[in-house]
């Protein structure tokens, strides 16, 4: 990734690096932000919050250079590969800490040492607890995480990386191959649901609506099969977790803790209206919403929705050039032939913009950032004039 922004810099010019199509429209929006810094009610002490803007910058040029660089191309798949096998490494530890109930040892991977919970009334794991009367220690269930701060982000990869399986699985020929794919495709399905990340796995579907409705309008080879795989994947993840997904709710049903977990998010977006209203130009100041809260002594967390979000802290100002970007992206992506893999980071920026509306992670995770980063850069990439698709395929 060094290497990519160092050699972009050398390899054109600036203007061509920063202010070209997209580029210029995360650039503006990268200005603004610094702006609300310096315009903020805590413009005396700015240089507190320059090292979160430089949090942000650093997955920023990680775009720019992905963006500029045709060559890379050939490389794609080759690191669709390695999030694939990936995401089944955290499959097996965020299993493996869900049924264990606890950290399996992997602290310096990153596994956090508290977990997300849900209140279980039956102390039960899954569906099989039931049947042979096995109790957790206590009726609240972690939720996994694998190596990630929280379920919520592990929940954003395993979506992301199925996305990316299912390009994968249009390029494997033999029905062995296919065969362990489909296990794969139920490990992420299955650690998908046990993150619980209602976000995660509504977006999943919309985002999938998108990627099966555009391949079975162009009939595409093997999606009615895939389509088959992916139904049976969910819904048997879904009945092995049935009883949880009901205590949970938001997904099957709407419960007592989805109805409490929603009404305190429309009190935060509320209060992110109010503040809009109160500084609507340039906002609070970047990543200053939680110093607001403290100064007007209110309780809880910054706004679940990065939009408002963004809207608060670096004002409609901000908020405008951050969508004209996205804007932008998807615009120059359909006007181009549309190749299997633009469709498929697409869907994967539906699902990623989807699950913005619901938190805040995909701005203020380092992880969520270089995901959603990722699939722009390579957005960008194959929005310009690309190699046929078959020609690809030839050369894996």
């Amino acid at each position: 990734m060094i290497g990519m922004v160092i050699s972009s810099f050398f390899a054109q010019k600036l203007r061509t690096l920063f202010w070209e199509k997209s580029r210029k429209y995360l650039s503006l929006f990268l200005i603004i932000s610094l702006i609300s810094i310096l315009h903020s009610p805590h413009s005396h002490e700015p240089w507190a919050y320059y090292p979160y803007l430089f949090q942000l910058l650093i997955p920023s040029l990680f775009f720019y250079a992905l963006s500029s660089h045709l060559q890379i191309k050939e490389f794609v798949i080759r690191g669709f590969w390695i999030i694939f096998f990936s995401s089944i490494i955290e499959c097996l530890i965020a299993i493996a800490q869900y049924f264990v109930q606890n950290p399996i040892g992997l602290d310096k991977l990153g596994e956090p040492f508290l977990f997300a919970i849900i209140g279980i009334a039956d102390k039960t794991r899954w569906i099989f607890d039931s049947f042979f009367h096995i109790k957790s220690l206590s009726n609240e269930i972690f939720r996994a995480a694998g190596t990630l701060p929280h379920p919520n982000i592990l929940g954003c990869f395993i979506g992301f990386s199925l996305f990316i399986s299912f390009f994968l699985y249009t390029l494997i020929q033999t029905k062995r191959n296919r065969a362990l794919f489909t296990l794969a495709l139920f490990l992420q399905c299955f650690t998908l649901f046990i993150t619980y990340s209602r976000a995660a796995i509504l977006g999943l579907l919309l985002g999938s609506l998108f990627w099966f409705g555009f391949f079975l309008y162009k009939k595409q080879a093997n999606i009615k099969t895939l389509l088959i795989k992916i139904v049976a994947c969910i819904g048997l993840s879904a009945l092995l977790l049935f009883p949880q997904l009901i205590e949970r709710g938001g997904i099957i049903n709407y419960s007592v803790c989805a109805k409490s977990s929603d009404q305190t998010r429309l009190i935060y977006q509320m209060r992110a209206v109010e503040k809009v209203k109160k500084h609507s130009l340039f906002g609070i100041g970047f990543h200053q919403y939680l110093v607001a809260m403290k100064e007007q002594n209110e309780k809880g967390d910054a706004v679940h929705n990065i939009y408002l979000l963004i809207a608060t802290e670096s004002g409609l100002v901000g908020l405008a050039a951050f969508l004209c970007f996205l804007f932008s992206l998807i615009w120059h992506a359909m006007r181009n032939k549309l190749e299997p893999i633009s469709v498929t980071l697409i869907a994967i920026l539906v699902f990623l913009l989807f699950i913005g509306g619901c938190h805040y992670d995909l701005i203020k995770s380092q992880q969520e950032r270089l995901l959603f980063f990722l699939s722009c850069g390579l957005l960008v990439l194959y929005s310009q004039k690309a190699p046929a698709f078959t020609d690809i395929k030839k050369k894996q």
